[in-house]
């Protein structure tokens, strides 16, 4: 679906607990795998950048966790910097695997260098 999108809108969201779409990549401090949010997230950049694909918007919703009566707060953005700095391999790999495969192979490259 994204090789045909025009707008990719990923549903960000982080609780302080390391739950949320974001939180969960907080594993990633202490052992690699395939994240598959950042999975998500690298390939629409990937794909947005090349501009040989329909994508032409990324506008992500951000969302904290929910109150006591189930609504959203606010995006705790200071909670970003417990994310770790470094590149996840397997995740690159896997992403540069898909941008191949939808014939982007300098975005491909750009992936496995982590950039």
């Amino acid at each position: 679906a994204l090789r045909c999108s025009v707008v990719f809108i990923p549903l960000m969201s982080f609780t302080p607990d390391g739950g949320g779409s974001l939180g969960q990549m907080e594993r990633l401090a202490s052992g690699d795998y395939c994240d598959n949010v950042l999975l998500e997230f690298t390939v629409a950049l990937g794909v947005w950048r090349s501009g040989k694909l329909p994508l032409k918007y990324i506008m992500p919703v951000l969302v904290g966790p929910k109150d006591e009566r189930g609504v959203y707060s606010p995006f705790p953005f200071s909670q970003v910097s417990r994310l770790p700095d470094a590149p996840s391999p397997l995740t690159n790999s896997r992403a540069a695997s898909i941008l191949r495969r939808f014939g982007l192979e300098d975005e491909a490259e750009r992936a496995l260098g982590g950039t």
